[in-house]
């Protein structure tokens, strides 16, 4: 986000702010989120569905209009709505999984997830560098 803020004519420290605002927001986010999950016990996937849609409908309307003011409001909600997906994900499998495969399947994840941001990172920076 840094080289595309800078990129729209914002400073170095401004556009570190932007990163800064997200995990803020982030911050804040995580305990209300373990909170409303302790709530809705095995309907805490919802959670996860409604927040990854929302963020992704987040990301596509801030990339089609694209402007200092979408990239901060786009930090604040992907700060509110982006930060449910790590910390419930465990949970989640292990609410979901047969006792005897909790092992294998919380050893998944990182796996998964690692995978995804080595292969995902530099295929992104690629689409950006092509635009």
């Amino acid at each position: 986000i840094p080289p595309l803020a800078t990129e729209m004519g914002m400073s170095k420290i401004m556009a570190s702010n932007v990163i800064a605002l997200i995990s803020v927001v982030e911050l804040l986010t995580r305990s209300l989120v373990g909170m409303l999950a302790d709530k809705l016990r095995r309907q805490k996937i919802w959670i996860l569905v409604v927040t990854t849609a929302i963020s992704l409908t987040i990301g596509l309307v801030t990339w089609l209009w694209l402007s200092e003011r979408m990239l901060w409001g786009y930090a604040a909600l992907f700060g509110l709505f982006g930060g449910t997906f790590s910390p419930l994900t465990i949970p989640l499998v292990m609410d979901l999984t047969p006792q005897d495969q909790i092992g294998s399947a919380t050893g998944l994840y990182p796996l998964i997830i690692g995978s995804s941001i080595a292969i995902g990172t530099p295929l992104l920076g690629e689409l950006y560098n092509i635009r």
